[in-house]
């Protein structure tokens, strides 16, 4: 991120406006003191866990958690189909609101069946529209990622066939955008090697992102290389035979990834050398997502973050889920991040929730950003704070101390006409 650019006119519009320039009526609106940045990107979150009320338990390990979480899943889904349904829609709607709340723009979330995209909001929607359309309502969007697993070949193959039709259904429906809609194998213990194989032939056709959770706990590093602890425990529960489940290497995750156009690791914590290494050699199309406070919730060892930079490996954050973190604020893993490493600059932080995530992703956008220039931009593409009384060069500082709370700018805009509008009424 630049530098602050200090007092600057903004010609805000909506696309249909900026293309269509002349003759059209310009309406003065004071911003007050006001900081505007990129929008804000959430990398990785599972919507359908928003409405745990409190993190699950984690004692025991991620094993004995990720057990939890197969129940809670269970009981969230239980009951006569119109009621499970509702159940479903209702807590992505909650999650939805919530990062609306927060100021995010953008959010990366792992789905399965039940889901629709038709279970946005009001001000928030599934990634199902037109650059337009996203630019006049200036919502947050989802980038939804079809949740790919199963021990079984009868459940993976049923969730391979729920992500193709939603990509088929592309080519009914001209106003999706397909580089927004991304595939996730879930995880190496839970998704065989050959469905990520197809996954990354459909991302290929469809020329989008892959997202899959790769070492994330020293137990499943156990389970695939000896075939024995914790996790074999929990993954026996779900097969008559726990030696018939195929066990490969990260390493041969990671090669199938990297022949995805964009593919993201998710966690990454217990990546080899030699792993890091191989993927410094594909961070043009591979990066790391990292979600701080989860990590720290399963008090994982130090996350390399630090090294993955170095080696020139893009790292983006992420919240994860309620089930493991207590809200779905993105800016609070900037935020742990700040309070626990001081000596990074707070402005490589945001980066990593705004920037740096919407290039590696190609998501729309119809300006690059704010520049010295009067060119336009689009409301949806960033986030307002106030400043009052707040130096330029500190406003990193400011944004990660807990005291900024920032919004999409489209309603910052929207509160500041009103107010305005109301202001000039005569008594």
């Amino acid at each position: 991120m630049e530098d602050p650019i200090e007092n600057h006119p903004l010609i805000v519009c909506d696309q249909r406006r900026i293309e269509n320039a002349e003759g059209v009526t310009v309406e003065n609106v004071d911003l007050g003191d006001v900081c505007i940045i990129p929008g804000l990107i959430n990398a990785h979150a599972h919507l359908e866990f928003s409405d745990v009320a409190h993190p699950l338990d984690s004692e025991g390990g991620l094993e004995r958690w990720l057990g939890r979480a197969i129940e809670f899943r269970s009981q969230q889904l239980s009951g006569d189909s119109p009621t499970l349904i509702e159940r479903r829609k209702n807590a992505i709607q909650a999650g939805l609101r919530e990062a609306r709340e927060n100021g995010t723009s953008w959010l990366l979330d792992n789905v399965t069946e039940p889901w629709s995209h038709d279970w946005g909001t009001d001000d928030c929607r599934m990634s199902e529209f037109t650059q337009h359309e996203k630019a006049i309502r200036g919502q947050t969007t989802v980038a939804p990622s079809f949740e790919l697993r199963g021990l079984t070949a009868d459940r993976w193959r049923k969730s391979l066939q729920f992500a193709r039709s939603e990509f088929d259904s592309i080519r009914d429906e001209s106003q999706r955008n397909a580089s927004t809609m991304g595939l996730a194998p879930h995880a190496p213990y839970s998704t065989p090697l050959e469905v990520v194989r197809e996954a990354a032939q459909l991302a290929n056709m469809y020329r989008t992102f892959v997202t899959m959770h790769v070492a994330e706990s020293k137990e499943e590093r156990q389970w695939l290389e000896n075939g024995d602890g914790p996790m074999r425990e929990l993954l026996s529960a779900f097969v008559d035979d726990v030696n018939s489940i195929p066990r490969h290497s990260i390493s041969e995750y990671l090669v199938e990834l990297g022949k995805c156009p964009r593919s993201l690791v998710v966690h990454g914590n217990y990546l080899t050398d030699v792993e890091r290494l191989w993927m410094s050699t594909k961070r043009k199309s591979m990066a790391v997502v990292y979600c701080p406070r989860t990590h720290s919730y399963f008090c994982h060892d130090e996350h390399p973050w630090r090294v993955l930079q170095s080696l020139g490996i893009n790292v983006f954050l992420g919240t994860d889920s309620r089930a493991s973190n207590p809200d779905l604020n993105i800016l609070e893993e900037a935020r742990f991040l700040h309070e626990t490493h001081r000596d990074i600059h707070p402005t490589k932080l945001i980066s990593m929730i705004t920037t740096e995530p919407r290039a590696f992703l190609s998501l729309p956008l119809f300006h690059s950003g704010i520049t010295r220039e009067r060119h336009p931009i689009l409301v949806h593409d960033f986030a307002a704070f106030a400043t009052e009384g707040v130096a330029p060069k500190e406003l990193g500082e400011y944004l990660l101390s807990g005291q900024a709370r920032p919004q999409l700018l489209t309603d910052w805009i929207a509160e500041h006409q009103n107010f305005q509008r109301n202001s000039n009424r005569e008594p």
